[in-house]
């Protein structure tokens, strides 16, 4: 179970649409600020597109077919949920905003810095891979 998570994982890693392209490159740059992101990373059977676990941030970034499948909505809400419960803060963002308004998105996801919290959940270390 755990190796087809990370294999799937992998999978999303390889497949980053433009927009992805250019936040992960944006946030890898950000390690010297002290924030550590992983992408694709998965999460009690959910991947999120970005999360830095020691400031507890996750940054999903949502196509147009988020914000009109009941389905995915509902799926997102869920996801949402569980993860304020374990005292993550969500940021969703249009991929129509990273790609036209990189330094707005950025400039909202830097304010929201908080240092790191306990959390119900154990925090999980960076993968060593994931910048490399």
């Amino acid at each position: 179970m755990k190796q087809a998570r990370l294999r799937r994982s992998r999978e999303f890693r390889r497949n980053l649409s433009p927009a992805e392209a250019t936040l992960w490159r944006e946030l890898k740059a950000w390690r010297t600020k002290g924030w550590h992101w992983r992408r694709q990373s998965p999460f009690r059977g959910w991947y999120l597109d970005f999360v830095c676990y020691t400031n507890r941030v996750v940054v999903e970034l949502d196509g147009q077919h988020h914000e009109v499948e009941p389905e995915q909505i509902a799926h997102d809400a869920e996801r949402d949920r569980v993860l304020e419960r374990e005292g993550f803060l969500v940021l969703r963002f249009p991929n129509r905003a990273v790609r036209y308004l990189l330094g707005e998105t950025l400039a909202e996801i830097e304010r929201v810095r908080r240092g790191p919290t306990l959390a119900a959940s154990r925090p999980v270390p960076p993968d060593k891979r994931e910048g490399a």
